[in-house]
């Protein structure tokens, strides 16, 4: 085999594996790995309180060794996971998305409509007003979508 092609092949499954490991990291398959010493802060940048010791251990996380195999059947499995979250979308989430629209479009043509009947300024009142409740309403649509991700996981 031609080295060029060689360290190519070495550095691509370096990467997938650099790539694999994160990710199995993200998905909390990993195992601590305490410093021999407990005051290693440089190498081992996690710490909890060990209350039996009385005393902070510090620790890495380091992904579990996975065969290729069982790589993809984890990667199958969060497939299956995110496809049964995505059609079990959260219902406030979505009427509140729906609230934020309406307010935006309600907003506007209230703006409209009274600025011509009464004075200019009344457009940009309703207009600010509806950019405003709008945005706070889609705000907290979606702080309760990743509240909703999160206790998915």
């Amino acid at each position: 085999m031609n080295s060029k092609l060689e360290e190519y092949l070495l550095k691509a499954k370096s990467l997938q594996t650099e790539k694999q490991d994160k990710h199995l990291l993200e998905l909390c398959l990993y195992e601590k790995v305490y410093s021999p010493d407990g005051l290693d802060t440089k190498n081992y940048n996690m710490s909890e309180y060990n209350l039996e010791e009385q005393r902070t251990k510090y620790f890495k996380t380091v992904p579990i060794k996975v065969t290729d195999e069982e790589y993809s059947q984890i990667l199958e499995a969060e497939k299956i996971n995110e496809s049964q979250n995505q059609s079990n979308s959260n219902g406030v989430a979505t009427a509140l998305t729906v609230i934020a629209v309406l307010t935006y479009i309600v907003g506007f043509i209230l703006g409209l409509v009274l600025g011509n009947q009464l004075e200019f300024s009344f457009i940009v009142i309703w207009w600010g007003a509806a950019l405003v409740s709008g945005t706070m309403v889609l705000g907290f649509a979606e702080i309760i979508k990743l509240l909703d991700k999160i206790s998915n996981k």
